[in-house]
């Protein structure tokens, strides 16, 4: 009897371990060359990302400027010079949703996200 409990216990590990594998797993914003679109402040701001690079060109209001992406947990802080119109801003993990911090409140866009490979 012990020795089928232990033989039922290695089984279910296995299927554990198996299912864990299965799990989606979400890629980093810098995995592929893409460009993000969204809209910031009722103007379109263009996120252009090269693959492998936490370096970022920021196009928005007709300026052209480098930023630097900065990973927390699933989520990317923009750095770049501090705009009082801009404030902080930050975009999760597929790049499909802008977080701006201004003036002591949250405001979340969605963004298009399009792969260049």
């Amino acid at each position: 009897m012990r020795s089928l409990y232990l033989y039922l216990n290695f089984f279910f590990v296995l299927f554990l371990i198996g299912c864990n594998g299965q799990l989606v797993k979400s890629e980093s914003i810098e995995e592929h060359s893409k460009k993000i679109h969204c809209a910031l402040n009722s103007q379109i701001l263009e996120i252009e990302i090269s693959k492998g690079s936490l370096n970022a060109n920021f196009i928005y209001e007709g300026k052209k400027s480098l930023v630097n992406l900065l990973k927390f947990q699933d989520t990317y802080q923009i750095l770049m010079k501090f705009d009082p119109e801009v404030g902080q801003l930050k975009i999760n993990q597929a790049g499909t949703e802008l977080t701006q911090f201004k003036n002591q409140k949250e405001t979340r866009t969605s963004c298009k996200t399009i792969s260049t490979y």
